[in-house]
């Protein structure tokens, strides 16, 4: 998240939509925030990882199928918004 530009604008936009830099009234309240969306970020990524590397054995015998799967819902959601 750190390295994706379009995810700091979003942060940023969203931040600013919603009025928090009208709101924040210490520099304590503005770093709180930033950390909050910087852990839940990394718990997500970290969980994520945790659960992909728990069930490799399991989905690794069918790869071939996932994949497949994977690329007709691909597929059919790229003909949805076309």
């Amino acid at each position: 998240m750190i390295t994706n530009p379009i995810a700091i604008l979003n942060f940023a936009a969203m931040f600013a939509g919603l009025g928090f830099d009208k709101t924040v009234s210490s520099d304590l309240t503005a770093f709180s925030l930033i950390s909050g969306v910087f852990l839940g970020a990394v718990s997500w990524w970290f969980l994520l990882s945790m659960g992909v590397s728990i069930l490799r054995n399991k989905i690794t015998p069918h790869l071939k199928l996932v994949n497949r799967v994977a690329g007709v819902l691909i597929i059919s959601l790229g003909c949805l918004a076309f």
